[in-house]
């Protein structure tokens, strides 16, 4: 009789053991796949910044979107201000976004640890300070993944929060 008993106490400890196998081959195939969409999304990132910085090589194309730029009379300055500078200004805090979205990104799938995103955030946060970054971000915002879009407004509101707190 204590044979039959330890027969059934075998079997439940090897269906056990293959359940607890397969759940752990799910979670391994789980975080396969969250490295290779966080590595493509990386690579994407990294194609925008690199396809950006290619046109800001570009002088009469940087000076020709400048000149678009401070027509829309969104950069008023007291003096005249180079149509250069606007554009690589624009241009640079269009790519300091997309890095942040990227990193925002990485931090929400776990690869990004509480402290370093707190850094970036705050990164973020002077960049959408900036009438420069505050600008690149209302024209691409349409585009932006909805979760980094959404922080972003909350930032904003943030800023005019604390702006408004000021004498």
């Amino acid at each position: 009789m204590a044979n039959p008993k330890w027969r059934e106490t075998a079997e439940l400890i090897g269906i056990a053991s293959i359940v607890a196998s397969l759940v752990f081959v799910g979670l391994q195939l789980k975080q396969a796949q969250d490295f290779a969409i966080a590595g493509q999304y990386l690579d994407q990132a990294s194609l925008m910044v690199e396809a950006t910085n290619g046109r800001m090589q570009n002088e009469p194309l940087m000076r020709d979107y400048g000149e678009r730029l401070i027509a829309t009379g969104e950069f008023p300055e007291e003096e005249p201000i180079d149509p250069l500078v606007v554009a690589a200004r624009v241009h640079a805090a269009g790519n300091s976004l997309t890095i942040l979205d990227n990193d925002h990104f990485q931090y929400l799938s776990g690869f990004q640890s509480e402290e370093a995103w707190r850094s970036n955030r705050q990164i973020l946060k002077e960049i959408l300070s900036s009438r420069f970054g505050r600008f690149s971000y209302e024209q691409g915002k349409e585009s932006e993944r909805a979760s980094f879009s959404a922080l972003c407004e909350l930032i904003i509101k943030e800023i005019e929060s604390e702006s408004a707190k000021r004498p």
